[in-house]
């Protein structure tokens, strides 16, 4: 994932030990010469994307996702796990309220030959921080959009209500009906149905994630895109998954900390912020004009458009570089009713 690096987790979870047994060679892709991409498919969202040089080269593709629930895509199995072949630089562009289209479109990159989910324990819940449930399942499978499907049944989930696996499914990638998707193996789908009762997802709107606690939040659509009210991929989902990291260490975070009232993208409605309460405006797409605490306010979003998002020029960002400037601003506004954090 973002900030930790793949040798890393290798070492942590014994890979490399099992991979010097094998012989195997290891590849970390954010390590790896990255290349460009083109894209030609309709619906597209961009001509081009940048990936590790030996995708390009690979003749067999192994595909290993762990079986979660996710926040922003409702699930992630095999085709989620794509996100993973890029590395942080370009991962992030495009995710945001059009996360699914971006791992819709990630799958004409390569076709795995061979895909094997982890299910034994699989997470519900958050993604960061998921929830431990006793699957007891491994899944095996060829083709993605047939495998996913699978996983999604099993949970109680239609697959095309899942937005990525619905562009996949329209684009020819594989099937989503059981009719056509042979099954088998020492557990039917009814058994694995039976064990997967239960089973946490779905989306959750931070309005009503933070409801009932100290953190107030308001949510529009990104700036640029009216056809959208919401934005899955972006800051709302981020702070959650802040918020869930904080709550490992004190489960009553949001509880004990002052009132704070926090705006994402195009608020149209009123913040009932009370004096001394800060309001924090997240996100280069915040935008609002209204009056906080009796002072007007006008909060425009800022002139970043996605064509700038060039893949060509994007750039690697220091997570403890952020961390100290967000501090700083932060430290710099403590006086002030509102602040602006962009991003």
């Amino acid at each position: 994932g973002i900030t930790i690096p793949t040798r890393y987790t290798y070492n942590e979870a014994a890979y490399d030990e099992m991979l010097k047994r094998l012989a195997v060679k290891r590849y970390c892709f954010e390590e790896e010469q990255q290349v460009e991409y083109k894209l030609d498919h309709e619906g597209r969202l961009r001509d081009y994307i940048f990936i590790p040089e030996v995708i390009t080269r690979t003749d067999f593709f192994v595909n290993c996702p762990k079986f979660k629930a996710h926040p922003w895509t409702t699930v992630t199995f095999s085709m989620k796990n794509y996100i993973g072949l890029q590395d942080d630089r370009h991962r992030l562009i495009d995710h945001d309220h059009l996360l699914n289209q971006k791992v819709a479109d990630l799958q004409y990159i390569i076709q795995p030959q061979f895909i094997a989910a982890d299910a034994i324990i699989a997470g519900q819940g958050r993604m960061l921080t998921p929830i431990p449930y006793d699957l007891k399942l491994v899944i095996m499978g060829n083709n993605q959009v047939a495998f996913d499907s699978v996983c999604c049944n099993i949970i109680g989930i239609d697959p095309l209500s899942v937005e990525h696996i619905r562009l996949a499914y329209e684009r020819g990638f594989g099937p989503v009906e059981l009719s056509k998707i042979q099954l088998s193996g020492d557990v039917s789908l009814d058994e694995a149905r039976k064990l997967g009762r239960g089973f946490q997802s779905g989306l959750i709107r931070v309005e009503d994630y933070f409801k009932d606690t100290n953190i107030k939040t308001y949510a529009g659509g990104p700036s640029e895109d009216e056809s959208c009210d919401y934005c899955w991929g972006g800051c709302p989902g981020a702070l959650e998954e802040a918020i869930e990291i904080l709550r490992k260490f004190d489960p009553e975070t949001d509880q004990k900390m002052p009132p704070i009232h926090l705006v994402f993208g195009a608020y149209r409605g009123e913040i009932n912020a009370k004096p001394g309460e800060k309001v924090v405006f997240m996100g280069n797409c915040a935008d609002w004009q209204g009056t906080i605490a009796g002072e007007k306010v006008s909060i425009n979003k800022l002139p970043e458009t996605r064509a700038k998002k060039d893949p060509y020029y994007a750039a690697s960002s220091d997570i403890y570089e952020k961390m100290v400037a967000v501090t700083l601003r932060l430290f710099r506004s403590r006086k002030q009713g509102y602040i602006r954090l962009p991003g």
